[in-house]
This record gives C-alpha cells, structure tokens and sequence, in this order.
C-alpha cells in the first residue's frame, strides 16, 4: 500500500496545469499576521502516505518515533538523497536544503534549511503532492520537530499545507518563524477575512515540536478551524479558518523554507516530520 501511495505521488509531477500552479502555490505565499508563552520540546516520526496504511514494522526513528498509520512520515535518518520519497524538491535564490547526519534529535540526521539577507525571495523545500480530489470534510494534522536558528529581523515561512481548489485558487498555511517568534499564516483568505488572530509565540533557543491542526468544513456549514500546539501544550485553541479547503482538486506539503523575502538570515533544523489527512 505504501509503495502505491508514492507511485500516486510520482504521478503528480506528469500532471502540468492544475498542478504546476498547485506546487507554484507551495513556493511563494501572501504573508498575513496571524501565531503567546514559552516552550520546551519532544517527538516522534514515521514511514508512509496520507490514506495508506503504516509499514508493517511501524517504522521507527533513530530517535524513537513511530508513524501512525495513515500518515506519511520522514525522519530524515537514513542516507537515501533529496527528495527521497517526496515528489519533488524545489529551490529558489540563494536558499539551501541539505541532509545533515547528527545534528537532529538525539543526534540523529536533520534536514537543514539555510537563508541569507541578500534581499531576493528565496526558498528551499521539498515536496509531497496528492493530485486527486480530497474529503470534503476531513482532519490534516501536519507535525514536525524544528529548530529555528534566525540571527535577524524577517519572517520566513516553514512547513505549508495548501489544497488547490475546484475554483482553480490555491489556498493554503504555514507555520512562520521570525527570530524568538512563531505565528500561521494564511495564503489567501476568504469571506473577506484576509488576516487570522495576530497570535505570535515566544519561543526559546533549542528544539520544538509543533503540530498544526486543521478541521474543513464546507463552507456555510460548520466554520474550518485550526490549532497549533508546542511540544505537546496548546500554544493557539481551536479558532475559525477562513479558508475554502473542502474537497480539494489536489492538496499536500510543502516542508522546509517555503519563502523567505531575503531579509532574514540563518537556519532552521528539522526533523521527524509526519502528515496524515483523515475523512470525517
């Protein structure tokens, strides 16, 4: 099952038009100001694709993490290349992504991503497409360990959920990290709602593990909602999502430095990523 959920995830980069704009979304977003406290760390990790099931073994981490099953999970431990069993890696400006054995977890491998201030938009992120229509009603949990080393002023945008809508819109979130600061970000809002809760969170030096929830609605129904928690502490409740992402055309990840407008500088270490959508 999982060998097939990544066969469908390759399919996605022969798809052009709907998901060319689609991973052009997971590239350059709208920043909005939306994401108060301190926090202190933990994790987990895994091995396989939105809607397949875990590997048989449960896929465990050099740092002790599973992957629940359904969910599509990298711990970044092994020496297999960028963009491993992700569908594409992209890289834009004076941005880098690398694997770094040691300096993960525990001392386990880490994707590293690096910006300068050189004043040009930049990113560095791989990708995980799913070019077929979504639930219309369903849970995205997108979860990953992170260590935001940023030495100046700038926000730069991390991991990104986006759906490519049946209106041909994309739309999507991003965890952002600023220096000492973590908030969400939306792409493109709706009901003409462009800006979420100004909520930025503290947050200290070290590793974090955030985990941003999303529960969609159809519009006009129950309101979408999302939540953020920091090493297992809600670190944002349960708010309204203006957001249309009900039965999505296509949906997935975008994970490492999805934009940056060239103003921040430094790195940002990540490890133990996992993604599940799950129908309601």
């Amino acid at each position: 099952m999982q060998d097939r959920a990544r066969a469908c995830a390759r399919v996605g980069v022969t798809r052009s038009g709907l998901l060319l704009a689609f991973v052009a979304a997971l590239g350059i977003g709208v920043v909005a100001v939306a994401a108060c406290g301190s926090f202190g760390a933990t994790e987990t990790g895994g091995d396989a694709a939105p809607g397949e099931a875990s590997p048989p073994d449960g896929a465990s981490s050099g740092d002790g993490g599973t992957c629940e099953p359904g969910a599509f999970c990298d711990f970044f431990d092994d020496d297999a290349g960028l963009p491993r069993k992700w569908t594409d890696i992209k890289q834009t400006g004076n941005s880098s992504l690398n694997l770094v054995p040691g300096v993960g977890l525990n001392g386990s491998g880490a994707l590293v991503a690096t910006f300068v201030p050189d004043g040009k938009p930049q990113a560095s992120r791989l990708l995980l497409v799913f070019p077929m229509q979504g639930p219309e009603v369903y849970e995205a949990v997108i979860a990953f360990s992170a260590q935001a080393n940023i030495a100046t002023d700038g926000v730069v945008l991390g991991p990104r959920f986006v759906v490519d809508g049946a209106d041909g819109l994309a739309r999507g979130i991003s965890v952002t990290f600023k220096k000492g600061l973590v908030r969400l970000d939306p792409d493109t809002c709706d009901a003409g709602d462009c800006i979420l809760p100004k909520d930025e969170i503290p947050i200290a030096g070290g590793w974090h593990r955030y985990v941003l929830t999303l529960g969609v609605r159809p519009a006009g129904i129950v309101a979408s909602s999302y939540e953020l928690d920091i090493d297992g502490t809600v670190a944002i409740p349960p708010k309204g999502l203006p957001l249309m992402l009900s039965r999505p055309a296509s949906y997935g990840l975008g994970f490492g430095v999805t934009y940056s407008g060239g103003v921040a500088a430094g790195t940002i270490l990540f490890d133990d990523v996992s993604f599940r959508v799950t129908p309601r």
